[in-house]
């Protein structure tokens, strides 16, 4: 990613582009989380991941819309349950918020 500039959207599995059946949509909202993650742990370019003018839960979001229309409530229901979307999503909101808080103070 690094090398050629590339963000987690531009990563695509065979199944996006040719609508084949693998690697499948959870593969890859799984592949986008773990890259978000791994940017929030610093383990990758933020700048690769996280559009400046945004949150960083807005990235998270975009993750859960993107399977939201390719697979039914209960497909995604277990993969967020899977990956702990859920979670993550309540405490980036939290981070936010406190962050909003010390700013303004």
């Amino acid at each position: 990613m690094e090398q050629h500039s590339l963000t987690p959207w531009d990563i695509v599995g065979h199944h996006e582009i040719q609508e084949k059946s693998d690697p499948g949509d959870e593969f890859m909202a799984t592949l986008r989380f773990l890259i978000g993650t791994a940017a929030l742990e610093g383990k990758v370019s933020r700048d690769l991941v996280f559009d400046e003018n945004e949150s960083d839960t807005e990235y998270f979001l975009l993750v859960g819309d993107y399977l939201r229309a390719r697979v039914s409530e209960e497909r995604l229901a277990r993969w967020k349950e899977y990956v702990g979307y859920g979670v993550l999503i309540r405490q980036l909101g939290d981070y936010e918020q406190s962050r909003k808080r010390n700013i303004v103070r």
